[in-house]
């Protein structure tokens, strides 16, 4: 079949060329049609229920909402992992899917059940945007001088999201910050009193009068008219001319019992930024869709509301812009891209010595990328740092490196020939005879990137592009290896091939043979050297630190501080503005901005005591010499815990603390989660895991995810009291949320802006526990009675955060690991916990955090990667049809692991899953290397008269050139990822060294030790 498409292509070669400008019209329109990303998008497909119950402590939301959410969902199909968290009036409930499943499916099986719900009278459960943890593509902030918060906020939430939801693949916008907007009547309870008034007749007035009527149409015959009756508030003096009711015929109005002002609701978050505080904004993409493009819209709103939209002196300032990091690892990716392409090129010329010839083999690496272009957009595969950056243009020109040099090889015997062919027929032989291996070789290389396509959750989300876009380039480079390339070839050389004789090629040559006839003389102590050094190698793995990937640089750091439960939000900030000031003093440092307690929407369920620090870094060429990214945040932590003392602080990056809480539960790289029924019992244990935790070396930002109880003011309803005055529990509830709390009673509308009427007692009649007490309730007879003799009123302590998973209460001991590997840090954490530790029944524990991804990447590596060997063993039968031969060249994958460890170790590289995927890369070029030796050995094998001795040397020394291009081109061209730098290199790094060292060890083996093999077992089956 084959042969037969080899045939066709060289009858048909102008068809060729035509298909080739197709390919390469088809190839350019798909990469400019193909979503480009700095990172893929490795967070599982979720659903996140919101509930706000505002005013109620964090265990009365979780009794009467959060437990009622997770019992109506359990029976969601598709759900891998449930988890939730309760603060204070906030429920946050999430639910994460298998692989695959569709968002919209998801969100749709979630509100179905979600009818089900049980929940207190005004609590409706909302879904979280159809956003990802890795789609926050824009931060800014809103800017005017002299302007208020109210009015900053206002217009944030009024004119500048709903220009940005305009901008296609958009999924929320969440504002920060600021103070919404609010219409306010702080009521004096003495007028209550000495109107005989109750704050609920106050709040019944509000609603009854802020009404409009509908009386449907007039017609008078000749012209209709639609009847409206007009009663709603307009303004704060309306709210204070409303009548509460009247005394001997005098009304009493609002304004009468209390202020009305336009003031701010109280605020669940502050942002700030420099010395001032102020309203942020955060723009969320929807999943799947095209950041490039996205963010085009985005810059075009942002241009669209700086220049005419919003009010004078008012604009919105960008402070964080993805465009920035994409463009760092694009840049990064095509710089070391460009210099594979350069040391491809050189090599192709030292080693064909033909500049024809090298272009011919250099043309296939533009095409094969095409042709995996074309195969991404009808896919749907991003291009992003791993999709392309994992590239090696050596291992894609294998397979045309291997015809070429073939052809060249023929086309220079012809000219020496007696009875020459002409030019086709000699590159039709040529190409007929070294097809075969070529299609197969291939085929295995391809083959050996199946473990990528059964990764699970975040490794398969982040590696399968890669393996995607690779078999994408392999398969178009075989295509055009057996088809283009000899078709072009009959016209680069129709007039022969002529080519530079390589005196350094001649000299290994020469060299090479005098070896090759002392090692296979000699093959049982070649082959036994070999076996040393590759079981020395393999023995050095036990030497190597584990972790799931290496740190992913975004240019950026992201600072958690977590104060002690408790805290005022307005001291929190205070602190906040503090710690802002100490990082900004770092030369390093571009811009900080902070984010104390949460967001309106809920989305963040955090409470006042904690904060988040976005820190802008500057180019690191502007850095000191010498300064690492690293070393600041060594020297900002050691800062910041200095001065800041009995702060928790946190140190990562935005994207990846987003996606690794969103997938695990936990930002931190190693979570101990505690599970059982008794919060006060976890906590116990949680403060023994600390204790185990905090010496280990490694440790590093640790302490416990979930803050210490803080104190509540409880006011616990006396029965029989409230029975006494003739009253319902609900009265006192009322007056509690009301007065106190500040509910909102009604809403003004304000042309297309609508704004809560909330009544409140002032600051001064709630300030605490004694003036709460003072409070007077009114009975159903018109007296009045304090509140302090309807309730008990006292200080108490109560959970400020509770975590669930699988419907079980649980606490988390989180910890980040600094200068050791993740692997040898689980292991002793494991280990001390075990002998320190003893869990009582109904309780249990789970080792989450980045730690779970390592895990079961590594269980699935272990099934699969068998699997996958079995599955290059039957090709190579297929191939050979001897199970020997099959044998033989297997050997080339331990040989390739002994350079990629050594390598590893050399350069203090954990081994990771992106070392891992660099393994199983690598595998396919050193089987290919192999099955060109054996196939060169086997034929000379099969000439007449041939000595075996004589066949071994010969083919081994007839594949000398054709090995060492394709190792050395193979290795050569991914030398440029293993010393890269750049924002976006991390990931590269790792799988760069492992191909190079594993390339490296498989040419020095396999020329010195195969083909030794080889003789040593074929002179035993002889025998």
């Amino acid at each position: 079949m084959i042969a037969k498409l080899l045939r066709f292509a060289l009858g048909q070669r102008f068809v060729m060329l035509v298909m080739s400008l197709a390919l390469i019209g088809l190839g350019i329109w798909s990469f400019q049609q193909l979503k480009v990303e700095a990172y893929p998008d490795i967070s599982d497909t979720q659903v996140v229920v919101i509930t706000l119950y505002p005013g109620h402590a964090a265990e009365e939301v979780e009794q009467q909402v959060t437990v009622p959410v997770e019992r109506a969902l359990n029976g969601v199909p598709s759900v891998i992992a449930r988890r939730s968290r309760t603060i204070f009036g906030l429920s946050v409930v999430e639910l994460t899917f298998s692989y695959g499943t569709n968002d919209y499916f998801a969100r749709q099986v979630a509100l179905e059940a979600l009818r089900d719900a049980e929940l207190p009278d005004g609590v409706t459960p909302t879904l979280g945007p159809l956003a990802t943890p890795i789609g926050e593509l824009y931060r800014y902030v809103v800017e005017g001088k002299g302007v208020s918060d109210i009015e900053l906020r206002e217009i944030e939430d009024w004119v500048i999201e709903p220009r940005f939801r305009q901008v296609p693949g958009i999924a929320d916008v969440t504002p920060f910050g600021g103070l919404v907007k609010q219409y306010q009547i702080e009521i004096d309870p003495r007028a209550l009193d000495r109107y005989n008034l109750s704050i609920g007749q106050v709040s019944q007035a509000i609603a009854a009068n802020n009404q409009n009527a509908g009386g449907a149409l007039i017609d008078n015959g000749q012209q209709s008219m639609a009847i409206r009756g007009v009663g709603l508030i307009r303004t704060t003096d309306d709210v204070g001319a409303i009548m509460v009711s009247e005394t001997k015929g005098v009304p009493v109005f609002v304004r009468d019992i209390g202020t009305v002002k336009i003031g701010g609701a109280p605020p669940t978050g502050v942002f700030g930024v420099g010395e001032e505080t102020g309203v942020e904004g955060i723009v969320l993409m929807r999943r799947g869709e095209n950041p490039t493009e996205i963010l085009q819209g985005v810059h075009e709103a942002v241009e669209d509301l700086n220049n005419g939209r919003l009010p004078p002196g008012i604009r919105i300032r960008g402070i964080y812009d993805r465009t920035d990091l994409v463009a760092n690892t694009l840049h990064t990716v095509s710089h070391t891209l460009l210099e594979a392409l350069i040391v491809m090129a050189a090599m192709l010329l030292l080693f064909l010595g033909s500049l024809r010839a090298a272009l011919l083999t250099a043309i296939t690496i533009p095409l094969s990328l095409l042709f995996a272009f074309v195969c991404m957009h009808f896919s749907g595969i991003p291009a992003n740092l791993l999709s392309l950056g994992a590239l090696d243009f050596g291992i894609i020109i294998d397979g045309t490196l291997v015809m070429v040099e073939h052809i060249v090889h023929h086309l220079g015997e012809r000219e020496h020939s007696k009875r020459p062919t002409s030019v086709i027929e000699t590159i039709r032989n040529a190409a007929l005879e070294v097809e075969s291996p070529i299609f197969f070789s291939l085929l295995i290389i391809i083959s050996a990137y199946i473990p990528l396509f059964t990764l699970e959750r975040v490794e398969r989300r982040l590696f399968t592009p890669m393996a995607y876009t690779v078999c994408y380039a392999l398969l178009g480079s075989m295509l055009l290896a057996l088809t283009l390339v000899p078709v072009l070839a009959t016209y680069l050389f129709r007039n022969g091939a002529k080519t530079w004789d390589n005196p350094v090629l001649r000299w290994i040559y020469n060299r090479y043979e005098a070896v090759l006839n002392t090692t296979v003389r000699r093959a049982g102590i070649t082959v036994a050297l070999g076996a040393v050094v590759v079981v020395a190698g393999l023995a050095l793995a036990s030497a190597l630190g584990t972790e799931f990937l290496p740190q992913l640089d975004e240019g950026t750091i992201w600072v958690r501080a977590n104060f002690a439960a408790g805290i005022s939000l307005e001291k929190s900030a205070a602190e906040a503005r503090h710690i802002r000031q100490i990082l900004e003093k770092f030369p390093e440092v571009e811009l900080v901005s902070s984010q104390s307690g949460r967001n309106d929407a809920g989305t963040d369920p955090y409470g006042p005591n904690r904060n988040e620090f976005f820190v802008a870094l500057k180019p690191y060429e502007a850095w000191p010499g010498g300064m690492r990214k690293a070393d600041l945040v060594d020297q900002i932590s050691h800062k910041l815990r200095n001065e800041i003392p009995g702060a928790n602080f946190s140190f990562t990056q935005p994207i990846i603390d987003n996606v690794t809480e969103a997938v695990t539960g936990s930002p931190a790289d190693l979570a101990v989660i505690i599970s059982g029924p008794d919060l006060q019992r976890l906590r116990g244990l949680a403060d023994q895991t600390l204790g185990v935790l905090r010496p280990i070396r490694g440790a590093a930002d640790t302490f416990l995810e979930q803050e210490s109880d803080q104190s509540q003011l409880r006011i616990l309803i006396d029965r029989q009291a409230v029975a006494r005055y003739g009253m319902n529990v609900k009265d006192v509830q009322d007056l509690i949320e009301m007065a106190i709390g500040g509910k909102p009673v009604s809403t003004v509308f304000e042309g297309e802006r609508r704004f809560d009427i909330a009544a409140r007692f002032p600051e001064q009649a709630r300030a605490d526990a004694a003036a709460i007490g003072d409070i007077l309730a009114p009975t159903h007879d018109g007296g009045r009675v304090p509140l302090s003799s309807l309730a008990r009123i006292e200080v108490v302590s109560g959970a400020s955060i509770i975590a669930r998973r699988e419907n079980i209460r649980q606490i988390s001991v989180r910890t980040n690991i600094r200068g050791r590997d993740q692997g040898s840090f689980v292991n002793e954490a494991q280990e001390k916990f075990a002998h320190a530790i003893q869990l009582p029944p109904g309780y249990s524990v789970d080792w989450g955090g980045q730690f779970e991804n390592l895990e079961r990447a590594r269980k699935r590596l272990a099934i699969i990667l068998p699997i996958t060997i079995a599955i290059i063993f039957a090709l190579l039968f297929f191939a050979f049809g001897s199970v020997g031969n099959a044998g033989l060249v297997l050997v080339n994958v331990p040989f390739s692991l002994v350079g990629g460890i050594v390598f590893l170790y050399l350069r203090g590289i954990n081994m990771s899953v992106s070392a891992a995927v660099g393994f199983i890369s690598l595998f396919g070029v050193a089987v290919m290397s192999g099955v060109l030796y054996i196939s060169e050995i086997n034929r000379r094998r099969a000439e007449p008269g041939t000595q075996l001795e004589d066949a071994v040397i010969q083919g081994a020394k007839a594949q000398l050139r054709p090995s060492l291009m394709l190792i050395l081109v193979a290795m050569l061209g991914m030398v440029p990822a293993a010393r890269a730098t750049g924002i976006g290199s991390d990931i590269q790094r790792p799988l760069a060294t492992v191909i190079v060292g594993g390339l490296l060890s498989t040419l020095l083996l396999n020329l010195m030790v195969l083909p030794s093999l080889y003789y040593l077992t074929a002179r035993y089956k002889e025998r």
